[in-house]
């Protein structure tokens, strides 16, 4: 697989058609990507809190749910532990400028890890071949410089975690 470019990176290229500054606060839930003889494309308001994005991916759907989260007060204090994997300022910086997002929950002190980088790390380091078909929920926020792990079955989805257990997100391959 080329390290560089990566399933979770072409996704976000594909995102692009969709920035606007009315989803700045928004985050993926859910991702998917299925095999479809017909595609769609296009932004779906459900309502004030979520949107649906369809646009085909090659031959394939790309279907995106994405959510407004309720605002809540945030912990930016956060610990590097030794052998844990982290998302850095500096690869959020360079995911930024690549993808050319600017929803502004992925700057400044309190930035959330952007989700698709974080499934492009998970792609590029766990993953012996790209990603084709999947779903993906994202469950909860990474901060930068947060740790966390990657828990792998043989069977089953692939769980990528908080050392204290909170769920991160749920790759079904």
């Amino acid at each position: 697989m080329n390290k560089s470019s990566t399933r979770a990176l072409a996704i976000a290229d594909v995102l692009k058609s969709f920035r606007s500054p009315d989803l700045w606060g928004y985050v993926i839930a859910r991702l998917e990507v299925t095999a479809s003889s017909q595609t769609e494309q296009g932004l779906h308001w459900r309502n004030a809190r979520m949107v649906v994005l369809r646009h085909p991916l090659g031959a394939d759907q790309l279907t995106v749910l994405l959510v407004k989260p309720p605002t809540e007060p945030i912990s930016v204090s956060v610990l590097q532990e030794a052998g844990d994997n982290f998302c850095t300022k500096a690869q959020i910086d360079a995911y930024l400028q690549h993808t050319g997002d600017d929803n502004p929950i992925h700057r400044g002190p309190a930035a959330l890890v952007p989700g698709l980088l974080v499934l492009s790390e998970l792609e590029k380091q766990s993953l012996h071949e790209p990603l084709r078909l999947f779903s993906v929920q994202f469950k909860s926020a990474l901060r930068v410089n947060e740790p966390f792990v990657v828990d792998r079955q043989e069977l089953g989805p692939i769980q990528v975690k908080k050392t204290d257990g909170t769920l991160i997100l749920r790759l079904q391959l």
